[in-house]
């Protein structure tokens, strides 16, 4: 503002405002989108403006006084003064480009003085404007890294899902840390501070680096155990964020939710002894195991929750765990192998369980399954058990240490033939007996190979030096295995009659405890239990059906596989879709509860 300065004090105390001076813009002064200012007379009011200037940038102007007037000094800076508030946001109404306005009508003054009969374009004046905003922080970097969020709750019930009656965890405080758990940078080099858990149990690491990370829980923990290290996991910046993310950075990856362990009142116990009958019970030939290590860990992430051994009688107990909780338990000790549940199990926070072990000294030429020395397997021979390839081995054994090729070179001596074509026949389910060395084989329909002598119902036996007979057939026992036709001199009738019958007769799949047989009756989608040490009888050969889990079609359902794990009987089938059902598979736990002991109590 160009004023008249009456006391000439060169300050403005109220006094008018004097138009008509010409500012003419120097040094060919251009505004931050490069184009040229313009030169103005001031207004009526004395008032003179240029939109558009750059920050951080010295303007100089030409001013030519009016007529009747003179400059009062030849060489003004126009700045701030201290103390003086001279930045505002400009208004959209006001129409300028730019978005801040320096004004201070008691700061940015131009004293003239009057002088009557002055002409006009005789005093001149170099005024300076030197735009500046004042200090302005340096802002942090941009982020150009990934959001790593996740909400932590507590997982009542075990199943690692967060279900609706379960709390988020509040005021948990965690690190990122590598995946050696030494601590980060964040994409800019700096480091990665904590992050504590809100009302949702959300945590947030903003612009992090793509890479495997870990997080550990710093403080905030109470009433659940705490799981150590929880990864290592990815970072990807694979997924870009939205405003409903409410995070900073570009890019997002979010862990979804991870359930932590309560710590519950509940006890579980259970006894680990020397089974030196390999009968799995324990009785009077037996003795407890001493300093056995007992481990439990959580459900889901698999993190330990508790440990013990077990004490001069082999008994053990843990606390603090939730009854419905199932949690992994694990059995720890020099050189031995479970003679009846998996070393490797899983138990309800309450329960107390047996388990009978043997050392393996003692048990090297009967190993189990949780120790093999050796593996074994059927093959499918083609044609009859009487025709060209009735010597051919339809089942073989081979050595845990096996190398290289069977039958081939130095691969010989690890494969051994243990039943032949014309003994067993098409055979699929396989099972071994480790308290007598026993290995049993079930019949199984094959397009182009022969069932063996004793029929498509058979259960082949096949000892320790290899000596085959028939176990039984279920046939004699009221078992229906279905009928199907070998046409081995017609390939296309035996194709055909392959589509027809495959896994829709016989026999299926074969597994053992230490006293029943199971099988599966793929004509009838039955289980068979069949007792391994008291003679089979029409009483004792027990049958149950697999009901349809869910096909859209009953025809649909095939159930086929068997397993037997804890106690309890597992099958596993498909829908086959040629009704119309979708392509589905089902696993079916047939429940002692439910089903009687009689049938599935499988010791």
């Amino acid at each position: 503002m160009c004023f008249n300065d009456t006391n000439v004090n060169s300050v403005n105390n109220g006094e008018y405002g004097v138009g008509g001076v010409y500012a003419v813009p120097l040094d060919n002064a251009v505004d931050y989108q490069g184009n040229r200012l313009q030169s103005m007379y001031t207004q009526s009011n004395g008032a003179f403006f240029w939109d558009g200037l750059m920050e951080r940038t010295l303007y100089r102007f030409n001013l030519t006084n009016p007529a009747d007037y003179l400059f009062g000094s030849y060489d003004i800076s126009l700045t701030c003064p201290q103390g003086k508030v001279c930045v505002r946001d400009s208004n959209p109404n006001e129409g300028y480009r730019g978005t801040t306005v320096i004004e201070n009508l008691t700061a940015f003054q131009v004293p003239m003085l009057y002088r009557k009969g002055v002409a006009a374009a005789v005093s001149t004046l170099c005024l300076k404007i030197n735009v500046d905003l004042g200090p302005i922080s340096t802002p942090p970097p941009a982020h150009k890294g990934t959001a790593v969020v996740g909400n932590m709750f507590v997982d009542y019930s075990g199943s690692g899902l967060k279900e609706a009656n379960e709390n988020w965890y509040v005021g948990l405080t965690l690190a990122l840390l590598d995946r050696n758990g030494n601590p980060v940078t964040d994409a800019n080099g700096n480091p990665v501070p904590y992050s504590t858990t809100d009302a949702n149990g959300r945590f947030v690491f903003e612009n992090i680096r793509e890479g495997f990370y870990t997080l550990k829980i710093i403080s905030g923990i109470n009433g659940v155990y705490n799981p150590g290290t929880i990864g290592p996991f990815v970072v990807s910046a694979s997924t870009f964020s939205t405003a409903n993310d409410h995070v900073n950075s570009p890019t997002i990856s979010n862990l979804g939710n991870y359930g932590l362990t309560p710590i519950g009142t509940s006890t579980c116990s259970g006894m680990i002894y020397i089974d030196l009958d390999f009968d799995g019970y324990f009785d009077a030939t037996d003795k407890p195991a001493v300093g056995i290590k007992v481990n439990i860990y959580s459900p889901i992430y698999g993190y330990l929750v508790w440990n013990t051994t077990t004490g001069s009688d082999g008994r053990w107990s843990c606390s603090g765990l939730v009854s419905k909780i199932k949690y992994r338990i694990e059995f720890v000790g020099q050189n031995i192998i479970s003679t009846g549940p998996d070393p490797f199990n899983f138990i309800n926070g309450s329960d107390n369980i047996q388990v009978g072990v043997s050392q393996q000294i003692l048990n090297q030429g009967n190993q189990n399954s949780n120790n093999p020395s050796a593996f074994a397997t059927t093959c499918f021979v083609k044609g009859s058990r009487a025709g060209a390839y009735k010597n051919d081995p339809a089942v073989v054994r081979f050595s845990a240490n096996a190398t290289g090729f069977a039958f081939k070179g130095d691969g010989m001596k690890y494969a051994q033939k243990m039943a032949y074509h014309n003994q067993v026949g098409s055979c699929f389910g396989i099972t071994y007996r480790p308290e007598t060395e026993d290995t049993y084989v079930s019949a199984f329909y094959k397009g182009s190979s022969d069932f063996g002598p004793s029929g498509m119902a058979a259960i082949y036996k096949i000892t320790k030096g290899f000596q085959v007979s028939t176990f039984i057939d279920l046939t004699k026992f009221g078992i229906n295995p279905g009928t199907t036709t070998h046409y081995f001199s017609d390939e296309l009738k035996e194709g055909q009659e392959a589509g027809r019958s495959t896994c829709k007769v016989s026999l299926g799949d074969l597994k053992s405890t230490n006293r029943y047989l199971y099988v599966t009756n793929l004509y009838s989608n039955e289980v068979v239990q069949i007792p391994i040490t008291e003679t089979p009888t029409t009483s004792n050969v027990l049958k149950k059906s697999v009901p349809n889990p869910g096909c859209t079609y009953a025809s649909d359902w095939r159930a086929f596989a068997l397993e037997i794990y804890q106690g309890q009987l597992y099958v596993a089938g498909v829908c086959t879709g040629e009704a119309g059902s979708s392509l589905t598979g089902y696993v079916v736990r047939f429940n002692e509860q439910t089903h009687g002991q009689q049938y599935w109590n499988s010791h």
